[in-house]
């Protein structure tokens, strides 16, 4: 990884993995300078593929947007909630990984690896003519394969028609990612997983919990906006593609 005051980046090994080529990531920190685009463009040169990740800022997006092969991808919404410690969360047909029920998880994983394959169509992998459809399928297969093995943070459906993937971020906790099966949404099976979320949140004293979605994903906004969510920040992410 390599810091400087404007912005810090890393080669990516679990995509240049997964791609077959060298992918790295640039997060900017501050407002930029034509010099500072200079090293930027250079740090691209050593990948084929990079994402640059940003505030939303207009000088910035200008200048990023002059990059050679660069596009704007994506402009995530943070959304946060909340924990209220004396609030009763309810739910129900949902629960967390546990040893117990490790068995049957393993038996019934492909259920939900078809829904991950499947639900994540507005994402910028999606968006990016550079990626097959069947490439960033796939990339979310294996996130979700990754994710229950690296911490089993998992809360899932009993009948596995959804999924929620968490991660611990000190007194927060992220949501990764949360789908349901396409036949099974309006039952209320989103709202279980959450709620169960929060309930988990609560026992563990956890302050908040931070979801992103896309700013155009209006459905996914007003799921998370219905559960107390509320947006906080959007940013920018761009994808730079350079011949490698």
């Amino acid at each position: 990884m390599i810091d400087t005051d404007t912005f810090r980046y890393e080669r990516l090994l679990w995509d240049t993995d997964y791609f077959g080529f060298n992918c790295g990531k640039i997060l900017v920190l501050n407002e930029i300078n034509s010099l500072v685009l200079s090293d930027i463009d250079a740090k691209c040169d050593l990948n084929k593929f990079t994402s640059i990740h940003m505030s939303t800022n207009a000088k910035n997006i200008f200048l990023i947007s002059k990059l050679k092969n660069s596009f704007l991808a994506d402009m995530p919404c943070k959304l946060v909630k909340k924990i209220d410690s004396h609030k009763l969360y309810k739910f129900e047909n949902v629960q967390r990984f546990n040893s117990t029920v490790h068995h049957d998880l393993d038996k019934n994983l492909s259920k939900l690896i078809t829904i991950s394959g499947n639900a994540f169509t507005e994402g910028r992998f999606y968006r990016d003519l550079n990626i097959s459809n069947e490439q960033a399928s796939n990339l979310y297969e294996k996130w979700l394969l990754n994710s229950i093995k690296e911490n089993n943070n998992i809360i899932y459906h009993d009948r596995y028609e959804g999924f929620l993937v968490y991660t611990y971020n000190d007194s927060n906790i992220n949501i990764d990612l949360i789908a349901v099966d396409e036949k099974s949404r309006g039952k209320g099976i989103g709202k279980n997983l959450l709620n169960c979320l929060f309930y988990t949140a609560q026992k563990e004293s956890i302050e908040s919990i931070t979801v992103y979605t896309q700013s155009h994903n209006y459905k996914a906004i007003n799921f998370y906006c219905n559960s107390e969510f509320r947006i906080s920040d959007v940013s920018s992410v761009f994808h730079v593609w350079r011949d490698k």
